[in-house]
């Protein structure tokens, strides 16, 4: 059944239209195949359905596209288990949660410095100031990129964001990124320091270590999936913020709830707002057969917003939710960089309400990305209000 309805609207209102049409499809068509053959799943039991049942939805593209087969090897968003098991297991020793920890100081003091240059600034934006610029800082420190390298590494983030085109010369961004941390992983080979990709080289289960290809897929994965997650989140804060003031005053009078707060905020506006699976098999998913090998989306979105699993879906509310939230997945490709991410936020969002009184949006908002799977501002120009303003204007 190919259905013409199936196209979700653009974000340039700020997401309303979006999440109407979410919502109407949830209630109305919660599977439904669109006119590229691809289906469309809505519905919170659903989805997580499709995160948790890795047998029947696999995260293989080279399944539909045999091309891609050795291009995601090592990534481990793209693999099923039993390869997955063993990636992730090794990967895991390396990115443990006291690797993740022991980054808070210096997330600490790359946060306070870009806040402090942002202020100082007369036109500053939260993303590019920000929101955009500390995972450039903790993505290199964890990987172990030289500092001098740093605006190397955010050129290579701008263009994952802008799709990945060929660099001046022609060669492709691809080569561009594999030649510079090819040569970085024989340098950590050789000489291990205290970093991720040392770590990554040298990690061992079962007297088994990663290819360097492996090391290098799950280098680029991180890259790019870190700085989206991360860039997309403290953004989509502030903008929840502006937009219900009621809950900015609650976490301004208790701000431990900047954790709570963090979570509704992937809820309400999931940085990836959908993702793709393949079909292994006929399936039955919300009463309709889904063919095998079929290109299926979980909406992350329509999932977060479903009234059958989340109490007052529409309402936004810091205070802390019983139910769970999808926005970092599920099952076995739940988001290993979920805690760096929640970290990376609650510093962030802890000092800008100790330093600012308010922080409000100004006009002329670009909100979304070019890609479809993504829910993020290009931009947020804000104005930073201090609170010695407000105590002498008081």
């Amino acid at each position: 059944m190919n259905s013409p309805e199936v196209r979700p609207p653009s974000l340039e209102d700020g997401g309303a239209a979006l999440f109407a049409w979410v919502d109407e499809m949830r209630e109305n068509h919660p599977v439904i195949e669109d006119d590229d053959d691809t289906w469309h799943v809505f519905r919170h039991a659903d989805v997580r359905r499709i995160f948790t049942d890795h047998q029947t939805f696999s995260s293989d593209p080279g399944l539909l596209l045999p091309d891609t087969a050795e291009a995601v090897r090592g990534n481990m968003a793209a693999v099923d288990p039993p390869v997955h098991h063993r990636l992730r297991k090794l990967v895991s020793k390396a990115f443990t949660p006291k690797v993740v920890a022991d980054l808070e100081p210096r997330i600490v003091t790359a946060t306070d410095t870009l806040i402090t240059e942002m202020a100082e600034r007369d036109d500053p934006d939260l993303i590019r100031d920000l929101a955009y610029a500390l995972p450039v800082v903790v993505i290199g420190d964890l990987i172990g990129i030289p500092p001098e390298d740093r605006t190397l590494y955010r050129g290579w983030a701008d263009a994952l964001l802008a799709g990945g085109g060929p660099q001046e010369d022609g060669t492709s961004l691809t080569e561009v990124m594999e030649n510079y941390l090819s040569a970085l992983l024989a340098q950590r080979r050789r000489t291990p320091e205290d970093d991720l990709f040392s770590a990554l080289a040298h990690a061992e289960v079962d007297g088994e270590h990663l290819a360097d290809h492996e090391v290098l897929n799950f280098a680029s994965l991180l890259l790019a999936a870190g700085h989206i997650t991360t860039t997309m989140m403290l953004g989509n804060t502030v903008l929840s913020l502006h937009e219900f003031p009621e809950a900015a005053a609650a976490v301004r009078r208790d701000p431990s709830l900047v954790p709570s707060l963090l979570e509704e905020v992937t809820r309400h506006r999931p940085p990836i707002m959908r993702l793709l699976r393949i079909s292994t098999t006929d399936v039955e998913l919300g009463g309709v057969t889904i063919p095998a090998k079929s290109m299926v989306t979980p909406w992350v979105l329509g999932a977060n917003r479903d009234p059958r699993h989340h109490t007052r879906p529409a309402e936004f509310d810091p205070r802390p939710r019983k139910q769970t939230n999808l926005a970092f997945g599920g099952g076995v490709h739940f988001c290993l960089g979920a805690p760096l991410a929640r970290l990376e936020g609650r510093v962030v969002f802890e000092q800008l309400l100790d330093r600012f009184a308010d922080i409000r949006v100004r006009d002329g908002v670009q909100v979304g990305y070019p890609s479809p799977m993504i829910f993020g501002v290009r931009e947020l120009p804000v104005e930073l209000v201090p609170r010695h303003t407000i105590a002498r204007s008081a």
